[in-house]
C-alpha cells in the first residue's frame, strides 16, 4: 500500500482513465472493497506485469540448476509479487557450466569475480518500458516505491531468471531487458534478457537489443549466516 501512495498523481490519473475506458468505474470499484480472498487472487493474477509470488528454496535450485547444495533452515514465504530465490555465490561462469546453463545460457564472457552475497534474495521486476523512455526514470521510481531494495546484481538476477525459464519455460523478464549492475560496486553494468529460450548477458558496451526495459529490484531477505549450510562439489 505504501508503494501505490508513492505514485505520482499523473501515473494515478493515467491508470484510472485506462480503467475507465473500460468500464471500470465507482459500481466496479466498490465491489472490489467488498471482494473476498479469492476474487482479488483472480484479479491480482490478471492484472498486467503481475509475478505471483514464487519461491525456489535452496534444494529447489539444487534440483532445477544441476547444482549440488545442501542447506538446512527456514525457506521464505511467498510474497505476491516477488520471486525469492536462493542464491549460492556462483558466477556467471558457473551457471554456463551447470546442466541447466549448458541447456538454457549463452556462453558468457563475465569477470568471475561477478558475486553476490550468499542467502535467499527476493526480487521485484518492473513492468516493461518502451525502449524509448528513459532507464533511469524506470530504476529511480523502482527505488523510491520499494524501500530497502537496491537494484539486482546480475549474478542473482540471472539465477532467477534461469531457474524460473528452466522449471516453467516462462521468461521473467517478459520479453524485455534489464540493466544489471555485475558486481557490488554497482559502477559496471551488463545487460540481461532471454534471446532464443537461453538467457543471455551482455556487456553494456555491446548494442542492446531494440526491446523493452526491464528494472530488477532486489533485497537480501535472508543471509547465509542465518542458513546452516554445506555445499558440495
Amino acid at each position: 500500500m505504501k508503494s501505490l501512495r508513492n505514485i505520482a498523481e499523473r501515473e494515478l490519473d493515467l491508470g484510472i482513465r485506462k480503467l475507465w475506458k473500460e468500464g471500470i468505474g465507482i459500481e466496479q470499484w466498490n465491489a472490489m472493497l467488498g471482494a473476498d480472498d479469492t476474487a482479488m487472487a483472480r484479479l491480482a493474477a490478471a492484472w498486467p506485469g503481475f509475478v505471483p509470488g514464487v519461491v525456489y528454496s535452496a534444494e529447489a535450485m539444487s534440483e532445477i540448476l544441476g547444482i549440488p547444495i545442501k542447506a538446512n533452515g527456514p525457506v521464505p514465504k511467498p510474497v505476491p509479487g516477488s520471486i525469492i530465490v536462493y542464491y549460492d555465490g556462483w558466477s556467471l561462469s558457473q551457471l554456463c557450466s551447470c546442466p541447466a546453463g549448458v541447456e538454457r545460457m549463452y556462453r558468457d564472457q563475465s569477470d568471475p569475480r561477478w558475486h553476490a552475497k550468499t542467502g535467499y534474495w527476493e526480487l521485484i521486476i518492473s513492468s516493461r518500458l518502451s525502449p524509448k523512455r528513459r532507464r533511469t526514470d524506470s530504476e529511480s521510481r523502482m527505488l523510491r516505491h520499494h524501500p530497502g531494495f537496491e537494484l539486482a546484481l546480475v549474478p542473482v538476477s540471472c539465477s532467477a531468471v534461469l531457474a524460473h525459464l528452466k522449471k516453467t519455460g516462462e521468461d521473467l523478464l517478459a520479453d524485455a531487458t534489464s540493466h544489471c549492475p555485475v558486481c557490488e560496486w554497482k559502477h559496471n553494468r551488463s545487460w540481461l534478457s532471454v534471446l532464443g529460450s537461453r538467457v543471455h548477458v551482455q556487456q553494456v558496451w555491446q548494442v542492446p537489443p531494440q526491446r523493452p526495459l526491464s528494472t530488477v529490484v532486489a533485497r537480501l531477505l535472508l543471509p547465509a549466516e542465518h542458513l546452516p549450510s554445506e555445499v558440495q562439489g
